[in-house]
């Protein structure tokens, strides 16, 4: 593990494992000393600071979120069984994340109504449950919780399967309950 506060900043990776579970310091020192930083390991380009980040999100004539032809991942791994099959990348796939308009409008539109303030107000009640079934679990284990990792789910919310009107099957360590956590 490289200490983030000595290392040259131009070798910061912020998609390594250390950095991922505790980003705070090292999105402070990029902010101060690379707000436009590129990642040594995959390449790709991180804004850290908020007004970049408004800016050219609003100007995709210049700065587009098309991620041409196969991607390639940072891998924290030794084996060169995995490290040859990550070298060959893995096809970018369209999605509202990873379009520009109109084409991401289009992708958009399809989620907008699960987002609606209506669906969201029917959502309180799951969110309320959830949050308490977290703390309770922090409660179980005293004052000290790590609450990424104490609530770790595969799902990008666990709310979010529920928004989009269909049960998640993937997860089996989230708070969500067992409707939420049926495997697969």
């Amino acid at each position: 593990m490289t200490d983030i506060a000595t290392c040259p900043v131009h070798q910061i990776s912020p998609l390594l494992p250390e950095n991922l579970s505790n980003p705070y310091v090292m999105n402070a020192r990029l902010r101060r000393e690379a707000p436009v930083h590129k990642d040594p390991l995959s390449g790709i380009y991180f804004i850290s600071r908020y007004a970049d980040v408004v800016a050219l999100a609003q100007d995709h004539q210049t700065f587009s979120s098309v991620m041409p032809g196969t991607s390639t991942r940072a891998v924290n791994s030794e084996d060169p069984e995995i490290l040859a099959i990550m070298a060959e990348g893995y096809p970018n796939v369209a999605t509202m994340l990873t379009q520009d308009p109109p084409l991401q409008r289009r992708y958009r539109k399809f989620v907008d109504g699960a987002f609606s303030p209506a669906n969201l107000k029917r959502l309180e009640p799951f969110i309320e449950s959830t949050s308490h079934a977290l703390i309770d679990r922090f409660a179980e284990r005293g004052h000290r919780a790590n609450s990424s990792r104490s609530s770790v789910c595969r799902c990008p919310s666990p709310s979010s399967p529920r928004r989009l009107a269909h049960p998640c099957r993937i997860c089996r360590n989230c708070a969500a309950g067992p409707r939420h956590s049926s495997a697969t």
